[in-house]
């Protein structure tokens, strides 16, 4: 099969190896490396300023331009095509078979027999501006007349699309997954120390993590609030943050809409910044993570959404390492007792009595890392991967009828 993932408002690197880059980007990306594994031909296609074209392992990563004077107006309407025609031009050229759209629900007109959307978030989510997020019932109804199947990446995000769609939807959950051998504890022990000893953490010290982007949603506020107690409590316990507010940035932005939400952030730590309390790291590429997994003793994800699922705390504990997780959305799905610990989303005071827990009993964290690794083991790209290419193949065949 020729499959191609388009990307919607995401950034793609051009080096996903060296590059970070957002959840919704690294699961197109290992969806398409372990399709090739399968013999398909894939591509990941983002519109972009100028075109571009280069390969990550047998993954075809291309650059679309958009056209800018795609918007038609037709009396008081106006139809913006500018990052839609792209699409549609890429599809004209080449036989394929499916069109897969990450954070890209609008699939009209692209010449492909099979077409699905995959959604990365909670569809009912105000406040976004993330075209896919926050649908209408006339949303819904669009995106079922002209998409295939619907893929939710967790049984929450199924639910609410069943919800939403009703009888016209046609769902499916592929959970998200991680690459248990790249992610392993036990390969990236030395190179988390010595990640320890660059920013003068002690190997004694308890250190904890937060990873993704610093924007309102994934709560970083809070954690900030709640490890200011702890650090005034114990004198050798750090916060490492990796990420940044433009993790989940558009390939044509060059801002960023939460850039003050990421100076608040920074400001509340800037007292432990300064003791070397409070590190942050900037974006971390994906070959980088597991070391930053291994430096740590906890990872905390601290989301006021309802997270869909948590690529990151699926890594965390991939790499054996316990999660201190909101009770919301996905992420219960993931972290339970036996794997970390669930606070009360946007509740710094809930979130501080979990790192004091953790960050006085290594017992607990050694047991629930153990349970932890464990618990990610049941999670493979490729178990994502044949439980997709089922769905293609009804699709497919559906249509030679």
């Amino acid at each position: 099969m020729n499959i191609v993932h388009l990307l919607g408002n995401q950034y793609l690197p051009r080096c996903p190896d060296e590059e970070g880059s957002g959840g919704v980007t690294r699961v197109a990306l290992e969806l398409a490396r372990a399709q090739v594994s399968l013999g398909h031909q894939v591509s990941v296609v983002v519109v972009d300023r100028e075109p571009w074209g280069t390969e990550w392992q047998g993954v075809q990563l291309r650059g679309v331009p958009m056209l800018h004077r795609a918007v038609v107006r037709l009396g008081p309407r106006q139809f913006d095509f500018r990052r839609h025609l792209p699409y549609l031009l890429f599809t004209l050229r080449q036989p394929v078979d499916v069109v897969h759209g990450h954070a890209y629900s609008y699939l009209r007109f692209l010449r492909a027999p099979a077409r699905l959307v995959h959604f990365h978030g909670d569809p009912f989510y105000r406040g976004s501006k993330n075209e896919s997020f926050d649908l209408k019932p006339a949303d819904f109804l669009n995106i079922a007349r002209f998409s295939h199947a619907q893929i939710a990446v967790s049984e929450f995000v199924a639910h609410e699309l069943r919800r939403g769609f009703g009888a016209a939807g046609k769902v499916h959950v592929v959970y998200n997954a991680v690459n248990t051998e790249h992610f392993n504890p036990h390969a990236w022990h030395e190179a988390g120390a010595h990640l320890r000893h660059t920013h003068g953490i002690r190997r004694d010290a308890v250190v904890f993590l937060f990873a993704g982007a610093i924007v309102p949603v994934k709560g970083v506020l809070h954690l900030a609030h709640a490890f200011g107690q702890l650090a005034a409590e114990t004198p050798d316990t750090h916060l490492l943050l990796a990420g940044g507010t433009r993790l989940w940035g558009s390939t044509l932005a060059d801002t960023s809409d939460h850039d003050h939400y990421e100076r608040q952030v920074a400001q509340e730590l800037e007292p432990l910044r300064a003791a070397g309390r409070a590190h942050f790291t900037g974006k971390v590429s994906s070959n980088q993570m597991p070391a930053l997994y291994a430096a740590c003793d906890v990872l905390v994800v601290p989301s006021t959404w309802r997270e869909a699922f948590g690529l990151v705390a699926l890594e965390a504990l991939a790499c054996g390492r316990p999660v201190i997780a909101s009770r919301t959305g996905g992420l219960v799905e993931l972290v339970n007792e036996r794997t970390g610990i669930l606070v009360e989303p946007g509740d710094h005071q809930s979130i501080a009595t979990a790192l004091r827990t953790l960050r006085d009993n290594p017992t607990l964290r050694a047991q629930l890392g153990a349970a932890a690794r464990q618990q990610a083991l049941r999670f493979s790209w490729e178990t994502a991967v044949r439980t997709l290419d089922p769905i293609y193949q009804q699709i497919l065949a559906q249509k030679r009828r």
